[in-house]
């Protein structure tokens, strides 16, 4: 809430069908003003009501004087001025989204022109600001200075800077085109420019589309900012970004780092019923992965409020409402062709680097540290979008609650991204368990069909398979029941809380994990507390001598170009030995490496030559 010492507003319905109106919002908490004074057409399904029927005697009078009927003007006019605190009235508009806090502010805005084709003019100066977003950044925005211009309906930047947490900033520079029609423009402008320079004629739709793609963009350039979106990605973001098109209809091209940070998957929502249509490869990926929190807010249209203007023809904008992109007419089943909504940003190689130092978390049940690199092309739609690259799985677990599994640090773990599956990634993921290893090798959209069950001991299951044996998918599910049925009940048929509760606590204990590079080698240290026989301590006992019975476990790994080598400690399953074993991994070429290791205490180790077809 915002108390204001000051409120006036007044409006009026004249004659000639128009409103004017005029207002004057003064907050109490600092000096500054909001004015909004213009007149504006009333809407034409107006023109038999009461608000013009009152009139009417007065009309017939006039147009009796001056023997004509006043006509009705469709022309607007509206001018609004912020000075300092006024800009407390972002509080209200944003809904808590934007909240102003300090600052110096003066800003001129104009709108000409028609309801159909309104016309900005402006001028906007902003000095030691500071903003609170706090559904994005932690900590506020401040020291934001910025000075930009509104010229006919183009908003050019001639710099924004800010500050955001202890070491991000944020710099904005360029011009945007807030219209289709003021893009184009703006264009023409260009290319009587370059006729008049080079004697050259004719404005053809080839010549003002090259010319549309060679205005000046808007960059916005982001370092070290810290991010914090619930259940989206809360870690350091880093950006460069262009900005092209229009407000109405923005292309995006740059690079995004994503690292020092938690990526969660759990802001997965189902896409709405209207998008039940969507044919070919988008469909398929909308229904296997669905838009993240991130993704949704990303994807939402650019409106203009009432002034919104149609979207020009595809050539000017590579795309609009109802227009059908290259590709995706419909796949060769006959399937509906994919329509784009009004305001889908267009991505152009938008280069999406993941990590150092980021995990994919599920919580509870998943935890893995992923890198990479992926390349975002068309339209920020989950069923448009088409992606490349690949995520790389460098470390991390998975709680099935029956069984713990994690990465096979001996198997270059993926998810790899190609244009034609969509966010339908190809996995290639090996899981080691106690008594199970798991290799999953397929789409993610079926992966419960590629599923690959691999014996490495006993699973004190009467009947099941003996070490090295490959389990079929009833089996499996058998073996997997009957350790979930151990691990959740007693011998006696009462639930195990004993082992529930060891299970969860063990997934929440914190695991300290660190990495970093020394000329060409790269290290990484991780290691996690393990309390065993947990719900078994005497209350009675000084916990500090319980807190001796801790074990640590750790891993650390070492690469030097082409040489991987990795030591593991941790705790064996059956006793309360510690176990210690090493391995030691030699790239020969991008599809064949060399693979050793021994675990101590053991009488013989192990050696392997492995061959990956579609390569590392």
């Amino acid at each position: 809430e915002t108390p204001l010492q000051k409120a006036e507003a007044n409006a009026a319905v004249k004659k000639s069908r128009r409103l004017a109106f005029n207002a004057l919002l003064s907050p109490a908490t600092a000096p500054g003003h909001l004015r909004l004074a213009g007149s504006l057409p009333l809407p034409k399904g107006l023109g038999g009501t009461a608000a013009e029927g009152g009139a009417n005697a007065e009309q017939s009078a006039s147009a009796d004087d001056t023997g004509a009927e006043q006509p009705r003007s469709e022309a607007i006019a509206v001018d609004c001025v912020v000075k300092d605190s006024g800009m407390l009235v972002v509080n209200a508009l944003s809904q808590g989204e934007v909240q102003w806090i300090s600052g110096n502010a003066e800003i001129t805005v104009s709108l000409r022109g028609t309801m159909e084709e309104p016309v900005a003019n402006g001028k906007i100066r902003l000095g030691r600001v500071t903003l609170d977003v706090p559904s994005v950044f932690p900590r506020p925005i401040s020291s934001l200075a910025c000075f930009a211009e509104v010229e006919r309906n183009v908003l050019r930047v001639t710099g924004l800077e800010a500050r955001c947490g202890r070491r991000g900033t944020l710099r904005v520079r360029g011009a945007l085109p807030l219209t289709p029609l003021a893009a184009r423009e703006a264009a023409e402008k260009l290319l009587a420019e370059e006729r008049a320079a080079n004697e050259a004629e004719g404005n053809s739709a080839e010549a003002i589309s090259q010319a549309l793609s060679a205005l000046q963009t808007l960059e916005i350039g982001a370092d070290s900012l810290d991010v914090r979106v619930r259940n989206g990605f809360t870690g350091q973001l880093d950006a460069d970004l262009e900005i092209g098109g229009n407000a109405q209809a923005v292309e995006v091209g740059g690079s995004v780092r994503l690292s020092k940070g938690i990526a969660y998957l759990t802001g997965v929502t189902d896409r709405p019923e209207d998008g039940a249509n969507v044919g070919g490869i988008g469909a398929r990926a909308a229904q296997a992965s669905g838009p993240s929190a991130m993704g949704a807010a990303f994807t939402s249209p650019v409106h203009m409020g009432e002034y919104d203007v149609p979207l020009p023809p595809p050539h000017l904008l590579a795309g609009a409402e109802g227009a059908h992109p290259e590709g995706l007419d419909g796949d060769e089943n006959g399937a509906e062709a994919v329509s784009i909504p009004a305001g889908t940003p267009l991505l152009h190689g938008v280069a999406i680097t993941l990590g150092p130092e980021l995990r994919a978390v599920y919580p509870f049940v998943l935890n893995f540290g992923i890198s990479g690199e992926i390349s975002l092309e068309g339209y920020a739609d989950p069923a448009l979008l088409r992606p490349s690259g690949a995520i790389e799985f460098t470390s991390g677990e998975v709680n099935l609650v029956a069984t713990q599994v994690r990465l096979n640090r001996d198997h270059a773990n993926r998810a790899v991204l190609v244009p034609e599956h969509g966010l339908d990634p190809t996995l290639d993921v090996s899981l080691l368990g106690t008594d199970w290893q798991i290799d999953v090798k397929g789409r993610a959209s079926n992966w419960q069909d590629n599923l690959v069950l691999t014996s490495t001991g006993s699973s004190g299951v009467e009947g099941s398979a003996g070490a090295g044996d490959t389990l079929g998918r009833s089996e499996a599910a058998r073996v997997f029941e009957g350790q979930l049925a151990e691990s959740l009940l007693e011998k006696d048929g009462q639930l195990a809380f004993a082992t529930l509760a060891s299970s969860t606590i063990g997934t929440l204990l914190p695991k300290i994990e660190t990495q970093g590079q020394y000329g060409q080698a790269r290290w990484r240290l991780m290691s996690a507390p393990a309390l065993p026989n947990l719900i078994s301590l005497d209350p009675l006992v000084d916990p500090f001598r319980s807190l001796a019975q801790m074990s640590l476990g750790a891993e650390m790994e070492l690469t030097l170009g082409r040489c991987q080598a990795l030591v593991e400690r941790k705790k064996k399953a059956q006793d309360s030995g510690v176990n210690t074993s090493w391995s030691f991994v030699y790239r020969l070429s991008d599809r064949l490496r060399i693979l050793l290791g021994r675990s101590f205490g053991d009488a013989g180790g192990r050696a392997m030559v492995e061959y990956s077809h579609a390569g590392q």
